[in-house]
């Protein structure tokens, strides 16, 4: 293995320029760097967030990126500054025999050329690297055949001297970590994220360790910006008819497909002119409202994120038609003037994240509806489904019958769905349109917006 060798390589000199330095000053080198390595997981998150102020967004290349440059960048600034000092105001070494000084010198220097590496290695694993750097392979996806060989990630390789688990231990343990039930700041960080939830066996007891932070901060960034950008790593600004014909979907008949591992179908579509429920919106001048009720379910690569902007409604030459769906649906609230409605969802997943998300209710009742500007769907396992009404802006000239829906592999970027036309425009108030009204009802709807989710 190739990172093996270079590791060995990288200790044995870091060990002959410590027994060149002496005991005094490698042993001083090798505190230096076990205090920098504690400050820079203790302030590394905070600084990139001031710096990049993006440490929460996965649609931020820093969300990957930015934390693993500022852990290095304190961590340099913080093992220069506590060298020099050490240099300028520690007592100088104590008379001790020169054979002794060069093994020790040799010693200590190893040891820092361990760890240093082991650092090293930690901030490559936290960038979003292939799961595969210079033949180490520290996690292996095993696509699986059945329910009784599910698809999985298990422990492949481990270096030989094992010097990124070490210098992560040593840095948990520097942050407040002592055991593996229970970790510093370094894990505590991650959490338990190994092995994912979906294959813990019913007695699994939760605890933190190394495999835990290499796992997220590795394996799981390699698999959230391939899944995010595709195999195509762009948009795609036109579909070949002939992956129009294999992938995209009919809205005529409820006919699935599976396209980049998920499997759709189309269960309802309607023209319409408005919202039910929701008098205010209206499509843009000459288009109408198509609505479509798509059931999302993965067939693997777990976990994901779907977002509602990767549909799209083509025709048989692959042109786009419409783009950057509202999501429509139900909403609950407890009583009248509740602040907090609930928008009722069909799916068997995690909760999902919606955009610009409306209440509209008639005045007395619990039931009324609800619309997002879009939405996001995580799926961490199989089994998980999600059954949403798509609502597009479709010209009132084309055909619902030459109309496809297809799903880009691509999960865009808020920048770019920013940049996506609206599918509606917003009636003034004082227009003449009759507005239409609730069930249950006197007066229509009044679309407000809510945190409420």
């Amino acid at each position: 293995m190739i990172l093996n060798l270079l590791v060995l390589a990288a200790v044995a000199v870091v060990a002959v320029f410590g027994a060149l330095q002496r005991l005094y000053h490698a042993a001083m080198a090798l505190a230096a760097l076990v205090l920098a390595g504690g400050l820079a997981v203790v302030l590394g998150g905070p600084v990139s967030s001031v710096l990049f102020g993006a440490a929460g967004d996965i649609d931020s290349t820093w969300h990957y990126v930015g934390d693993a440059l500022c852990l290095w960048v304190v961590l340099c600034v913080g093992f220069l500054g506590l060298r020099t000092a050490g240099h300028r105001w520690l007592p100088g070494e104590a008379p001790v025999p020169k054979v002794a000084q060069v093994a020790g010198g040799a010693v200590f220097g190893a040891l820092t050329g361990y760890l240093a590496v082991g650092l090293a290695l930690v901030t490559v694993q936290m960038l979003p690297v292939a799961p595969s750097f210079l033949g180490y392979t520290p996690f292996r996806y095993i696509k699986g055949t059945s329910r009784e060989n599910p698809e999985r990630v298990v422990r492949h390789d481990m270096l030989w001297l094992a010097p990124d688990r070490a210098a992560v231990w040593l840095l948990d343990l520097s942050t407040g970590g002592g055991t593996r039930d229970e970790g510093g700041a370094l894990l505590d960080a991650v959490g338990d994220a190994y092995p994912p939830e979906a294959q813990r066996p019913q007695d699994y007891k939760p605890s933190v360790d190394t495999d835990d932070f290499l796992y997220a901060l590795w394996y799981r960034r390699w698999q959230a910006i391939r899944w995010r950008t595709g195999a195509a790593g762009g948009p795609l600004a036109s579909i070949p008819p002939d992956q129009v014909a294999r992938e995209a979907l009919p809205l005529q008949g409820r006919q699935p497909n599976v396209i980049h591992s998920m499997k759709l179908e189309v269960r309802f579509t309607a023209r319409t002119n408005r919202l039910p429920g929701i008098a205010n919106l209206l499509p843009p001048e000459g288009h109408e409202f198509l609505q479509v009720r798509v059931c999302l379910e993965p067939e693997n690569r777990l976990p994901r994120i779907i977002d509602s902007a990767q549909f799209v409604l083509v025709d048989e030459s692959g042109q786009t038609v419409a783009e950057n769906p509202l999501v429509y649906g139900e909403a609950l609230r407890r009583s009248a003037g509740d602040e907090k409605p609930k928008a009722i969802g069909l799916g068997s997943g995690p909760p999902v994240v919606p955009r610009n998300l409306r209440f509209a209710f008639p005045e007395s009742g619990e039931r009324g509806v609800c619309v997002a500007d879009g939405m996001r769907f995580p799926f961490t396992e199989k089994g998980q489904y999600e059954t949403r009404t798509f609502i597009f802006a479709v010209p009132t000239h084309v055909s619902r019958e030459g109309v496809r829906l297809f799903m880009h592999p691509r999960f865009p970027s808020a920048a770019e769905i920013e940049k996506m036309p609206s599918p509606t425009r917003t009636k003034p108030p004082d227009a003449p349109t009759p507005e239409p009204r609730q069930p249950g009802g006197d007066k229509p709807a009044d679309l407000h917006q809510s945190k409420g989710v």
